[in-house]
């Protein structure tokens, strides 16, 4: 009843970390497929030592089809 609620946006396709962020976010997340490309993205770019340091000090835990995934760094690296 409540997925009934909220509804569910259109599916939109994430192309990676540049494409633009949609206009009606909220409508964006109401779509399951959207909010898997959402999180699959984040992974991938996240888990580079490239994007390490835009995650100093922080820990994040993304969930995305049954798997949890724990980012965190050390000095500059992603672990």
């Amino acid at each position: 009843m409540e997925r009934k609620r909220r509804g569910c946006g259109e599916k939109l396709l994430v192309k990676g970390e540049n494409t633009k962020k949609p206009a009606d976010w909220r409508n964006f997340l109401t779509n399951y497929e959207n909010k898997q490309q959402l999180v699959k993205i984040m992974c991938k770019s996240w888990e580079s030592d490239e994007n390490a340091s835009k995650l100093e000090g922080m820990k994040f835990i993304l969930v995305c089809e049954g798997e949890a995934f724990q980012f965190t760094t050390r000095d500059g690296e992603t672990t």
